[in-house]
C-alpha cells in the first residue's frame, strides 16, 4: 500500500502488515502443537499393550490383591503406562481396577444421564467412559459417583488414583524439524495439568 502525494510515493504501514508476524506466529505454533501430539500418540499407542494381555499376565504371575480401589487415568482401551508400571514396581494390584477416560464432547454441558458409561471386565475390571463438554471441567469423584446408578461399588476412602505425567524429548525418530521438536516440547512442559484439573 502506498500513497502518491507530490510525485513521491510514501509507503504507509497498515494494520493487515501489523497482524502478519502474529498472525504467522499462533498458525505455527498451533501446527507444531497438533503434528506433535499426533506423533506423541501414535508412538504411544504402538508401545502401550494390550489390556487383555495384560489381565492375562496377572492370572499367569499370580499378582496378589489387596482391598481397594485404583483408578487409573486413561486415553485409549490399551492398557495404561501407570498400570503397567504400579504392577511392575509394587507387584501387587487392587481388588477393583477402574480404567477411566474423559472424551469431549461437541455440546458445551453433558447431560448427566449421557454422561457415563460404565463397562463390565474380568477379574474385577471396570472400564469407564465419561463425556465432558468444553464449557465444563472434568471431575473425576463426580464421574465415579455417576457410575454408581449404574452398577459400580465405589467407596472415595478407599480409592487411589493414579495418572501418568509425560516428558516430551526434542529428540526421536518423528518426521518433524529440530525446531519444531523442541516447540513442542517447551509447549507440552508449559501446558495446563489436566491432573490438577480433574479434580483428583
Amino acid at each position: 500500500f502506498f500513497q502518491a502525494e507530490d510525485g513521491i510515493r510514501d509507503y504507509k504501514v497498515t494494520g493487515v502488515q501489523t497482524c502478519a508476524l502474529p498472525i504467522l506466529a499462533v498458525a505455527t505454533i498451533m501446527a507444531t502443537w497438533m503434528q506433535g501430539t499426533y506423533f506423541v500418540g501414535r508412538q504411544m499407542a504402538e508401545a502401550a499393550g494390550n489390556i487383555h494381555e495384560f489381565l492375562a499376565s496377572l492370572w499367569s504371575e499370580a499378582v496378589p490383591r489387596v482391598p481397594g480401589t485404583a483408578v487409573f487415568l486413561t486415553t485409549s482401551s490399551a492398557t495404561p503406562f501407570s498400570l503397567a508400571a504400579f504392577v511392575e514396581h509394587s507387584h501387587v494390584l487392587h481388588k477393583q481396577v477402574i480404567l477411566l477416560s474423559v472424551q469431549p464432547a461437541h455440546v458445551p454441558v453433558v447431560s448427566p444421564k449421557r454422561q457415563v458409561r460404565l463397562e463390565w471386565m474380568p477379574d474385577g475390571f471396570w472400564k469407564l467412559t465419561a463425556q465432558c463438554g468444553f464449557m465444563e471441567t472434568p471431575d473425576v469423584p463426580k464421574f465415579l459417583e455417576r457410575a454408581r446408578e449404574h452398577g459400580l461399588e465405589w467407596e472415595p476412602v478407599s480409592t487411589t488414583y493414579f495418572a501418568r505425567r509425560m516428558v516430551v524429548l526434542p529428540t526421536g525418530s518423528a518426521p518433524m524439524a529440530r525446531w519444531r521438536k523442541r516447540l513442542y516440547a517447551h509447549l507440552n512442559a508449559n501446558a495446563v495439568d489436566k491432573i490438577g484439573r480433574a479434580h483428583v
